[in-house]
């Protein structure tokens, strides 16, 4: 790439682009190009994949995601494409207002926000809204959540995620009886192993004295290294002091539009045939176990389908 295209909902920052390519030595394109050769040459050579064609700024992308890495690249890549075999069910929905919406029927308001924050990190708010819970329910969100990150993945260009999860209108204790933990383990792992996603804090915002329960429980879900950076506010005022205003809806103490709305922006571009279209072809970024030369990778997901370490709840 030149430059980044517009997109319909993602801004980014005037030296986005070139902050990103000068922070992990790109600043020339032959160099970039390079790298995507060699990341298309590995992907050619893999007799189990079962797609070997992709976008070359989809590969860009994905380099920078993995701080200009390409074996880094290749690593998620290679989990992404076990973990839509090994878990297909977090993969057969393709629209989500077919799919999720109806279902999910405003049990939470989510958003990508549009506006990057200063350092080129891209904020995800998720607001959990006051309706019955289920694990049917969650595994919709998760879907809807997945399908979020198919295109956050093919569009977006920043340096990290910060989360913020607001449960200031739900009960705490409703979220700990109903979550299934196996699937709730699936999905971060599908989010970090298989997408990459550099987590730069998970920021829960709610006043329950219930949070900590599950603050333990989510922390066993991630590494050490995320679990360091998940966080617990009981204000607005302290939220506010972590994550930029000017990134943050109106009703957050910010300038920009409410997340309702931008909420209903990515329910359209998400649904549009253009998209809905490309996420068909990548999903069918699978492997065929019958071919795979090294069984490292699969060995590690092996257990994924139904169990997880155990862990310890008080």
């Amino acid at each position: 790439m030149e430059s980044l295209p517009k997109d319909p909902i993602l801004e980014f920052n005037d030296n986005t682009f070139k902050y990103m390519r000068k922070e992990y030595k790109f600043e020339k394109n032959e160099d970039m190009n390079a790298a995507i050769d060699a990341f298309e040459d590995w992907i050619a050579k893999q007799n189990h994949f079962t797609k070997k064609k992709y976008p070359r700024d989809y590969l860009e992308r994905l380099i920078i995601l993995q701080k200009g890495s390409v074996e880094r690249a290749k690593t998620h890549m290679e989990k992404l494409c076990t973990l839509r075999t090994l878990l297909p069910q977090f993969f057969e929905h393709y629209d989500v207002k077919k799919d999720c919406i109806p279902f999910i029927n405003g049990a939470y308001t989510h958003s990508f926000l549009p506006k990057l924050t200063s350092d080129h990190h891209r904020v995800y708010l998720a607001k959990m809204n006051n309706v019955k819970m289920s694990s049917s329910l969650f595994m919709k969100m998760y879907i809807m959540c997945i399908i979020n990150a198919e295109y956050i993945k093919a569009h977006d260009y920043s340096n990290g995620i910060i989360d913020i999860v607001d449960l200031r209108d739900i009960n705490v204790l409703d979220i700990i009886k109903e979550i299934n933990l196996v699937e709730f383990r699936q999905l971060v792992t599908i989010a970090m192993d298989g997408f990459g996603f550099r987590v730069k804090g998970i920021h829960m915002l709610t006043s329950s004295s219930t949070i900590d329960m599950l603050t333990k429980i989510m922390k066993q879900m991630f590494s050490a290294k995320i679990g360091d950076r998940i966080f617990v506010h009981r204000t607005m005022e302290s939220l506010c002091e972590v994550v930029p205003k000017d990134v943050l809806p109106v009703e957050y103490g910010g300038t920009q539009e409410s997340l309702q709305v931008t909420h209903d922006k990515w329910i359209d571009v998400l649904s549009s045939k253009e998209f809905v279209e490309f996420i068909q072809v990548m999903n069918q970024g699978r492997t065929n176990e019958s071919l795979r030369l090294n069984d490292t990778v699969k060995e590690q997901y092996m257990g994924i389908a139904g169990t997880f370490r155990t862990l310890s709840v008080d």
